[in-house]
């Protein structure tokens, strides 16, 4: 019998004013516990866009030390063929990173402006089987059931093959924390044509059907992000 992991799909919805708690959140700003010198892009020296906060300690505890992780993301440099110049899809390629934060009770509010509009989150408890979604001879009512949409916990449903990364400093595989879908309001309608940029936001995985993950190292060295499409 397959094991199963507990998992909380995040129903995601558009809100007015900006989030001002230390609670899960996806665009605008970060609520931050202690200051940061905000990142730069190794590669090209844009400022990283803010994508999400995830609570490290609920509603998963994943971490014994750090309560919050704040991923960012270069927008990316095109050259002139229009390919991205800039690695944001790897992990530890200086395109993307996570800053990790221990508690505080401060909510540093920083006036920065963001390309996406503030979500609030709506949690729903399921549970998915604790498989690797790349593994085809797992019976597909099985597999079915680990959801493509975001959510925090289970397991990450890989768009391409199991990319889990190895922490660069104890060489572990890290721990599955979060999976980010590209579009923060919903399906986008078929035929790009038919998109609001107004209506319809979704993050620079490669196009509307990407999928970010997060990862925390089981010994706390660090965390890491990467992204795959189709």
């Amino acid at each position: 019998m397959t094991q199963s992991i507990e998992t909380y799909i995040c129903r995601l919805f558009r809100i007015l004013q900006p989030v001002q708690e230390h609670i899960i959140k996806f665009g605008g700003a970060p609520v931050l516990m202690q200051p940061i010198n905000w990142p730069i892009c190794q590669h090209c020296q844009q400022k990283m866009t803010f994508l999400a906060q995830i609570p490290l300690q609920q509603p998963i505890r994943f971490s014994r030390k750090y309560e919050m992780a704040y991923v960012f993301m270069c927008p990316g440099k095109f050259d002139n063929r229009g390919w991205l110049e800039c690695e944001t899809w790897l992990p530890f390629s200086g395109a993307n990173t996570v800053i990790l934060q221990e508690h505080s009770d401060k909510c540093i509010l920083l006036e920065i402006g963001s390309k996406y509009p503030d979500y609030s989150v709506n949690l729903e408890q399921k549970l998915e089987p604790l498989i690797d979604t790349t593994d085809y001879s797992i019976d597909e009512s099985i597999s079915s059931m680990v959801t493509e949409l975001t959510k925090i916990g289970g397991v990450p449903l890989w768009v391409q093959t199991n990319e889990t990364p190895l922490c660069p400093q104890c060489n572990r595989p890290m721990q599955f924390v979060a999976q980010f879908a590209a579009e923060l309001d919903g399906r986008l309608p078929a035929g790009p044509a038919k998109w609001d940029d107004e209506k319809y936001k979704f993050f620079d995985f490669g196009g509307g059907d990407g999928t970010g993950y997060l990862f925390i190292c089981e010994n706390e060295c660090q965390a890491a992000f990467s992204w795959q499409c189709s």
